[in-house]
């Protein structure tokens, strides 16, 4: 009898720690699938990426990784100029306002309307961008391609405002441009009476 109990317990143990093995080892796998996912999004691989991720996404967890992982996955398609990609992200962020990426989803997708030269969508996009979120060379580059989208839509004051920060720095541009006209205009008068 008592080998019999001694039995049920030492196999109670052996299942119950198999088990438990086998809930890390599907633990550690899904963690592996995502750090892949994200090292091939960082080195630009866009398809075998979102592959990764929708396939992380596929395993049914309802936590902030899976959240990443939809999101990087509409990503992909944005990069991928895949039909329907930026109503994908629109859909996104306005489930999740709070999320932490849609300052960059915002930033991405004017940059990829920038590149199609559809300045409309640029100006839409890249003014929902919180600039203080941004690295220095991503403000940069916000500022300038905003900029050139007003300007192609004849947006002349607005991209002069990104062009030159300093209120000051424009009225002494300004004051030069009418000094630089005076002199030009003497020189005109000048050559007109020889």
């Amino acid at each position: 009898m008592t080998y019999k109990i001694s039995f049920f317990i030492i196999l109670f143990c052996l299942t119950h720690f198999y088990t438990k093995a086998q809930t890390t080892l599907v633990y550690t796998s899904d963690n592996q699938k995502y750090n892949t996912a994200l090292e091939l999004y960082d080195k630009q691989k866009y398809v075998a990426a979102r592959d990764q991720f929708d396939e992380y996404r596929t395993r049914g967890k309802n936590d902030l990784k899976s959240l990443d992982a939809e999101f990087y996955s509409d990503m992909c398609g944005l990069y991928l100029e895949n039909e329907g990609a930026e109503q994908k992200i629109e859909s996104f962020v306005s489930s999740h306002p709070d999320f932490i990426h849609n300052n960059e989803a915002f930033f991405q997708i004017g940059i990829a309307e920038f590149s199609k030269k559809n300045y409309d969508k640029t100006i839409s996009y890249l003014e929902k961008v919180n600039q203080s979120d941004l690295e220095k060379d991503q403000k940069t580059e916000l500022q300038y391609k905003l900029a050139y989208s007003y300007f192609s839509k004849q947006k002349f004051n607005e991209a002069a405002s990104l062009l030159i920060p300093s209120k000051i720095l424009k009225i002494h541009i300004l004051l030069m441009q009418v000094i630089m006209q005076d002199i030009l205009l003497i020189k005109i008068i000048n050559t007109i009476r020889q």
